[in-house]
C-alpha cells in the first residue's frame, strides 16, 4: 500500500559466467542503498545460482512478504508478470534485464567494466530496449557508486511521474 516495488537481480547464470572473462554479478549487499529508500519494497527476481544469498542478506526485511513463494517460482510467464508489477528493475546483465527491457519496464542495468557486446562500449541507452538505462563500472567507479547513480536516476524518474 503506497509503496513502490523494485525488482532486483544480482547474479547471472553460473554456466554463462564460466564462459565469460568478466563477471557481471553484483554483490547482493550493494543493493542496500536501494533497500533503504523510503516507501520501497524489493522483489528478488534471482533464480538458481546466487539466490542462496537472500538467507544472509542484511536487509531481508525490505523484501516483499511473499518473497519465499516468489523465489520458488521459475516459470517465464510468471517472471514476466512479476516484472510487470514492478515500478522499476535493477539488475546485472542476465535474463531478467532482457525480459524487463522487452516488457518496457523501467530498468537500470549495472554493467561491469568490460560489458558484453550487446550493450556497446559507451553510452547510457540500450540499442535494444528504450526503457533500459545502462550504468557502467569503471576503474574509479565500483558497484556502490553505480548503485548511488541508480538511486538518483530512480528518484528523478519516479518523482517526474507524480
Amino acid at each position: 500500500d503506497g509503496e513502490r516495488l523494485i525488482g532486483i537481480n544480482w547474479n547471472g547464470s553460473a554456466l554463462q559466467a564460466s564462459r565469460e572473462r568478466v563477471s557481471s554479478d553484483i554483490p547482493l549487499n550493494a543493493f542496500e542503498t536501494i533497500a533503504q529508500m523510503h516507501d520501497v519494497r524489493l522483489l528478488s527476481l534471482q533464480k538458481g545460482f546466487g539466490a542462496e544469498q537472500l538467507r544472509q542478506c542484511r536487509f531481508a526485511d525490505r523484501f516483499v512478504s511473499c518473497q519465499r513463494q516468489i523465489s520458488d517460482e521459475v516459470r517465464l510467464e510468471h517472471m514476466a508478470a512479476l516484472i510487470m508489477l514492478c515500478d522499476w528493475v535493477i539488475c546485472d546483465d542476465s535474463g531478467p534485464a532482457h525480459l524487463a527491457g522487452g516488457l518496457r519496464c523501467p530498468t537500470t542495468l549495472l554493467l561491469p567494466e568490460r560489458a558484453g557486446w550487446r550493450w556497446g562500449v559507451a553510452g547510457s541507452q540500450s540499442p535494444w530496449y528504450p526503457t533500459l538505462h545502462l550504468l557502467r563500472r569503471s576503474g574509479s567507479k565500483g558497484w556502490d557508486e553505480l548503485m548511488s547513480e541508480a538511486l538518483d536516476l530512480i528518484n528523478r524518474e519516479l518523482s517526474a511521474q507524480k
